[in-house]
């Protein structure tokens, strides 16, 4: 009884943090506050809790050891990374409060709080999913608080095979446990439905992958029936082309990206972020800093195209959609091979010890890993962290002598309750920050002006607010005072539209230098922006140097043939070189 009710409420902390939502915020703001605050107070349980002279031996675990490297790496990157990297870190850390907790665990306390975790969380998010559809949301706002539907697919993908793994769980030597299987396949079903409708196609490959190796780990004795049964069941769900989802399906994802054209700009996508990895190796850019690194080795590759040509190739992409790649441009070699190790060493424990849900999980994980970027989300982070955590979970006590190593796994704690300390204390910052932020869209300028400087104030870290703050100073006409804040802005994230904005708060002072030099930055991130080539073209025109003004018009004539904006601004070149 004991361990259900333990298990029982650390299933339920992981429920209320990854299903957490707030609409004044970015849907990873509450969950990631949450998850550090229920991770924190986990890590300080396994503190506090009594040990006695005769501890339980508990067996190696390389991916636990794995990930902890990968943590520790990925720290010590964001020495030389950028503030944003705080932000993935903070969810790091509030995932290894709960691995923490289920590795010290016995194993059948830590496989019932994944499994728990897995079934409630997958049915909560499924639950709001098909309720908002039934209300005829449709498209994006399929999110179910995960703030986008593919990330709702990520988070169903590594749930319903814990989801799955309980239901053949209520099998024993042939009978079934009526009602607590038939509660399980309730609980079960909607996230099969619900994942369709997230319409990832990632997540579908992976939870089909994984609901196969479920069902190949599962199937001995009398329990094969039931497992092949429901594994048809799942994967009939998933290829539904009528029904409920198949009618959501049509008229929400109508207007969606062919697969071959998506699958086009995420190999874009991924060739540029492989060349940004390469080039930081060893040890990468430093946590937080993908965004600049993406752009500027995906304008290397652009500059070998016409301008045209890399107007339409052009990706403005804020993560690698590949965990892996982005991994290695950030973190560098050594973050990569122990977050592979992780969760591939973890895949292996979990299957010989017979948790194949947690190693369904796992495996999901790691599949879309190779498609977007799963751990960026709370979600996900908790319910791969329970997973990895049983790995080192015992299943039988066998009492040996306490080993001197307990002072280090208690400084090790402790440390791990120091981070948490901190990560929370940014996050609810963030938190309010964003909240602040998204609210101020909503005020007249002047109130909006005072928001965006307090949201900046509360969470240093964050370049969305001042970036905002920029553009409405200068539209209020002092472009001085929104220079500082784009600079600002730009030193945080990686984003094209502070270049440009930049270069049009130079031009309102007169700095012809200045607004020429942060054009140029723009055009060697995306040689194909009209408005960098349009913006350029009028400060030198204003310089007076109207041969490059002229060839900077032209191009950005051949980007948009028809623009007025352009034709005026040729004809005033060429009016200014008459009169000479």
């Amino acid at each position: 009884m004991k361990v259900r009710r333990v298990a029982g409420w650390v299933a339920l902390a992981a429920t209320i943090s990854g299903a957490a939502y707030d609409p004044h915020a970015y849907a990873a703001e509450p969950k990631r506050a949450l998850a550090l605050l229920a991770g924190c107070a986990l890590s300080a349980v396994a503190l506090l809790q009594k040990r006695s002279r005769r501890e339980t031996h508990r067996p190696r675990s390389i991916a636990l050891s794995a990930a902890a490297l990968f943590l520790v790496v990925s720290c010590v990157s964001l020495a030389w990374g950028r503030a944003p990297g705080a932000l993935d870190l903070a969810t790091w850390i509030g995932g290894a409060g709960f691995a923490m907790f289920a590795a010290r665990a016995r194993r059948i306390s830590a496989v019932l709080m994944a499994r728990l975790a897995g079934l409630w969380l997958g049915a909560a998010v499924s639950l709001v999913a098909l309720v908002s559809a039934a209300a005829g949301a449709r498209g994006f706002l399929l999110h179910a608080g995960q703030g986008n539907p593919n990330w709702l697919g990520l988070l169903l993908a590594a749930t319903l095979p814990l989801a799955l793994d309980t239901c053949i769980l209520h099998v024993r030597r042939g009978h079934v446990r009526t009602r607590r299987f038939a509660l399980s396949v309730a609980v079960t079903a909607p996230q099969a439905v619900a994942l369709y409708l997230a319409h990832s196609r990632v997540a579908w490959v992976a939870a089909f992958v994984s609901v196969l190796f479920l069902v190949a780990a599962a199937v001995r004795g009398r329990r094969r029936a039931l497992a092949t049964a429901a594994a048809v069941a799942v994967i009939a769900v998933l290829s539904l082309p009528g029904g409920i989802a198949g009618a959501v399906e049509r008229d929400s994802m109508a207007n969606d990206v062919p697969a071959s054209q998506s699958l086009h700009g995420r190999v874009w996508i991924w060739r540029s972020s492989a060349i940004a990895a390469k080039d930081a190796m060893p040890f990468g850019v430093g946590l937080g800093g993908f965004g600049h690194a993406f752009h500027d080795a995906q304008g290397r590759e652009l500059s070998r195209m016409t301008p045209s040509a890399a107007a339409r190739t052009y990706e403005n992409a804020t993560t690698a959609h590949q965990e892996y790649l982005q991994i290695a441009a950030e973190s560098g070699l050594l973050a990569v091979v122990a977050f592979a190790c992780a969760l591939g060493f973890g895949v292996i424990a979990n299957a010989r010890r017979g948790f194949h849900g947690g190693a369904g999980a796992l495996l999901a994980c790691a599949i879309t890993s190779l498609g977007d970027s799963p751990f960026r989300q709370p979600a996900v982070v908790i319910i791969c962290a329970l997973a990895l955590g049983a790995c080192r979970a015992v299943r039988h006590a066998r009492p040996r002598s306490v080993p001197p190593q307990r002072a280090l796994r208690a400084a090790l704690v402790v440390g791990l309750l120091v981070a948490s300390g901190w990560a929370l204390l940014g996050s609810v910052r963030s938190w309010l920050s964003t909240r602040m932020y998204i609210t101020s869209f909503s005020l007249a300028p002047d109130a909006r002006l005072r928001m965006l400087d307090r949201s900046a104030r509360l969470s240093p870290g964050s370049g969305e607010p001042l970036f905002e703050k920029g553009l409405l100073l200068q539209a209020a006409g002092d472009p001085s005072a929104a220079l500082r804040a784009l600079s600002a802005a730009e030193a945080r994230i990686a984003d094209p539209g502070i270049l440009a904005a930049k270069g049009e708060a130079f031009l309102a002072v007169g700095d012809g230098v200045g607004c020429e030099r942060a054009y140029r930055s723009l055009l060697t991130w995306n040689p194909g922006s009209l408005r960098a080539r349009v913006g350029l073209a009028e400060a030198l025109r204003r310089e007076g140097r109207l041969d490059d003004a002229e060839a900077e018009a032209t191009i950005a004539k051949k980007l948009s043939p028809g623009a007025a904006q352009v034709r005026e601004l040729i004809d005033t070149i060429r009016e200014a070189r008459s009169d000479e």
